[in-house]
């Protein structure tokens, strides 16, 4: 009796710890496996920080000031590749941002809704990662950039169309 108690203990403690809040994942880290990261609080230690951002300003850089230029990259279903148009939309905005001297570039992953938040969260972060290795291999500094993983949780469309999936599996950009 008592070990179908604990049994059940246990198993309504794991329902529970998955029904957790959402949580933003944030690395500077050159490395996308964010399994070896630490959960933490501070943000300048280049860890994986667990909070929930409160910008809702417009994905393509309202507060980019002269780094208004820099466009989204979109990526297919499932992929954190690089490919078609992405590739000179990269190349633009790598231009941009080396010509105005950006001190601090945030590099923003983002994915569809399809998938368990864990998932997302690394998929967004192996697309923001892909990014930054493509930015930095034509000519901008790593040292400016900072990786951000909201996975699904910042949207831009919020239909339920392909056309509407396609816009929220992207990486955006906010430089300074």
């Amino acid at each position: 009796m008592k070990r179908g108690l604990l049994f059940s203990s246990l198993i309504l403690a794991f329902i529970i710890a998955g029904c957790s809040d959402k949580v933003n994942v944030e690395s500077n880290e050159s490395s996308t496996d964010s399994t070896s990261s630490s959960v933490n609080n501070d943000s300048n230690n280049g860890t994986v920080i667990g909070g929930i951002s409160d910008s809702n300003s417009d994905i393509n850089n309202q507060a980019n000031g002269d780094f208004g230029a820099l466009k989204s990259i979109y990526f297919k279903f499932d992929s954190f590749n690089i490919d078609g148009d992405n590739i000179f939309t990269l190349k633009s905005n790598a231009q941009v941002i080396t010509s105005n001297n950006a001190s601090e570039l945030k590099v923003e992953g983002n994915t569809d809704e399809w998938g368990s938040d864990e998932y997302n969260y690394a998929l967004a972060l192996k697309r923001a990662s892909s990014v930054r290795d493509a930015l930095v291999s034509n000519g901008v500094s790593s040292d400016i950039i900072k990786l951000v993983s909201y996975g699904e949780s910042k949207p831009k469309c919020l239909d339920k169309t392909k056309k509407c999936w396609q816009e929220n599996r992207r990486v955006d950009f906010i430089a300074r």
